[in-house]
């Protein structure tokens, strides 16, 4: 009785093995490429809201972002120099703003228009 494997059944297996990667990676860093698009479009829905309560109560209203990029409560207290604060006025207008998001493997910019207030996210 024999013990071991052939080179026929090794090759065999990483054949199967080199598959199920090539399959996998993509998928997988597909994923985080999506979580950080998910995460543009949060900031960018965000901002969005600040403009739409600016111009719902006729009041100018601040979206302040941490370092991380967390979007905090309008009209908190002063915030530190590491954050961002765009101003929405009454009118819908906004302060111009441009940010880029980094990713490990991808970039965002997202800008708010002065006159229009509106939000615009694209992929670098």
């Amino acid at each position: 009785m024999r013990r071991g494997f052939t080179l026929i059944e090794l090759l065999v297996v990483l054949v199967i093995l080199g598959v199920a990667t090539a399959v996998a990676v993509p998928a997988f860093t597909s994923r985080v490429g999506i979580a950080a698009d998910s995460r543009a479009m949060q900031i960018r829905a965000a901002l969005l809201v600040a403009r739409q309560q600016a111009l719902r109560t006729g009041q100018a209203v601040t979206a302040t972002l941490d370092r991380d990029l967390e979007v905090r409560a309008a009209g908190a207290s002063s915030p530190p120099a590491s954050r961002v604060r765009i101003p929405f006025l009454p009118d819908g207008r906004a302060t111009p703003t441009l940010l880029v998001i980094h990713d490990a493997s991808r970039s965002w910019r997202i800008r708010v228009d002065a006159w229009t207030g509106e939000v615009d996210v694209d992929a670098l």
